[in-house]
């Protein structure tokens, strides 16, 4: 059986575009939403498509613009690029009283049905279920699939229930719409066999010693086998699709006039940050500053790379782009190449733990980050060699992780503002010291493995009100202030759906064939 990390690429799988919030309640329900509709290729006359939520609190959802996603994606709105804009400016009527939203687009009558099963038995890994069951007047077709956090998804099941012109089940099920490149098995057996076949942190420490190679590089040499691209490719895509749109998000934070429901005193506020009394280009108030720039344009259902959420998303642009800016020692084309430390970071841990916030709180996701945007840090500012610098970059995320254990995702009516905006800005700070400590060889005799280890048994222990998905029954959400201020706002949040509850026995029993 083929390693999960062996699968997993840092352009496709770990730093990629996404529409915000949340990488796993945003992101992935358009990508589901989308890939129902590229399979359906078009609509003929009325659809009607009932969109089951499995598992999971209704706040969350909502708070999450989960409903708005998957209908954009149903109606083809891509969320790989840009044209997803567009979808954001239609105007949905969904009313508290129904859990329907009609809508006409392209001369075609819609009809959307939410329903929500909030206890529904999922297995570990996943951050919630979506089936989604459509039909017109020729075709139709059920699918379930899952969102694994990150953006991440897999389908389950696949059926064509009306009409004979769609493609097999098992088809359905194998072609996931993807950005980035292709990748074809042969090239996850290559790499599986080749020299870069670590699964561990202590293994990615040796492959440094036996291949002579830096982090950086082990990352790209990764990437051009499992892409089958060159280098010059891959530098080329994380430059364009990923670098480019961190600054452009940071810079378009800097506005102030992109914020969510919650955060407009934030927007209206954080320029403070640069214009307190400390030293000229005071270092850490910049970097808290970047962070929440890019926090203020994912809350607005912006445009913004996953660093590996989205709810993570300002950590590690605010840090690259500190250096970038501020640093004359450091050239774009290092940054880039830290991009690929980060990711290789990641890499490690995300084969081993969750970084969804609803499977092991934000410890998955802003510490998860920290780490990574340590490790970008250290690799711009380490003089040693590259086997000393490997490590010292391992042990800078060792200590960020742990920095982060039990951090719990506890966002405000389930936006992903409060706290999550400070929070970024808060990690994406931690991060300096974690590096600083690093440098300084304050690592301490606990392994990095290890802290891997514990980290997932105490996301698994984590009270699940402490989880992205239970939104307001645990932490911040549940303080008299947060109550009060969600009774204020909640209109503001559209549309206006009462999803309908289901009991898990009667679902399953009208969709046996899905379990």
């Amino acid at each position: 059986m083929v390693s999960t990390i062996h699968k997993m690429s840092i352009l496709n799988n770990i730093m990629r575009p996404i529409y915000g919030p949340s990488s796993s309640h945003t992101f992935a329900p358009a990508r589901i939403g989308y890939h129902v509709r590229k399979i359906m290729d078009h609509y003929k006359g009325k659809v009607h498509a009932k969109i089951f939520f499995l598992h999971g609190a209704e706040e969350a959802f909502r708070g999450h613009k989960t409903d708005i996603a998957v209908i954009g994606g149903l109606l083809g709105f891509s969320p790989f690029t840009e044209e997803f804009e567009v979808f954001k400016s239609l105007n949905l009527n969904g009313t508290e009283s129904s859990n329907t939203i009609k809508h006409k687009y392209n001369s075609t009558d819609y009809l959307f049905e939410f329903f929500i099963i909030p206890n529904f038995e999922i297995e570990e890994g996943m951050a919630f279920q979506i089936l989604i069951d459509i039909t017109d007047e020729e075709k139709g077709i059920s699918l379930l699939a899952s969102s694994l956090g990150g953006g991440d998804i897999e389908i389950n099941h696949a059926f064509p229930t009306k009409g004979n012109n769609l493609i097999t089940s098992q088809q359905i099920a194998s072609k996931v719409i993807q950005s980035g490149f292709y990748v074809h098995p042969s090239q996850i057996q290559e790499l599986s066999q080749s020299e870069f076949k670590f699964n561990s942190f202590q293994e990615l420490i040796e492959c440094g010693i036996k291949t002579n190679l830096s982090l950086s590089n082990i990352a790209i040499q990764r990437e051009k086998i499992l892409l089958n691209k060159s280098e010059e490719e891959i530098l080329t895509f994380m430059l364009n699709q990923n670098w480019d749109l961190m600054k452009a998000s940071i810079e378009l934070g800097f506005k102030g006039n992109h914020h969510g429901i919650l955060s407009d005193n934030i927007a209206q506020n954080f320029k403070n940050l640069k214009e307190l009394p400390f030293q000229e280009r005071n270092f850490i108030a910049l970097t808290a500053y970047y962070a929440i720039a890019v926090m203020l344009v994912n809350s607005s259902m912006g445009r913004v790379v996953s660093c590996p959420t989205g709810g993570a998303a300002g950590i590690v642009p605010a840090v690259a782009y500190n250096y970038f800016k501020h640093q004359e020692l450091n050239s774009e084309e290092d940054i880039i190449r830290s991009l690929f430390t980060a990711g290789l970071i990641c890499t490690i841990i995300k084969s081993n733990v969750s970084v969804s916030g609803a499977q092991h709180g934000c410890a998955a996701e802003c510490g998860t980050a920290r780490a990574m945007a340590a490790a970008l840090e250290v690799d711009l500012l380490s003089t040693e060699g590259f086997i000393k610098k490997n490590e010292q970059i391992i042990n800078a995320s060792k200590i960020a992780l742990i920095n982060s254990l039990g951090l719990p995702c506890d966002p405000i009516g389930g936006l992903v503002e409060i706290p999550c905006i400070k929070r970024n800005g808060s990690s994406a700070v931690g991060s300096h010291i974690d590096c600083l400590m690093a440098l300084s060889n304050l690592n301490g005799f606990i392994k990095p493995d290890e802290v891997l280890s514990v980290m997932k048994k105490v996301g698994e222990d984590l009270n699940p009100v402490y989880k992205e998905g239970s939104c307001g029954l645990g932490g911040l959400a549940t303080t008299d202030s947060a109550q009060e201020e969600m009774a204020k706002n909640m209109n503001k949040i559209k549309p206006k759906l009462k999803y309908q509850l289901l009991e898990e026995g009667n679902f399953k029993e009208q969709y046996n064939d899905f379990f």
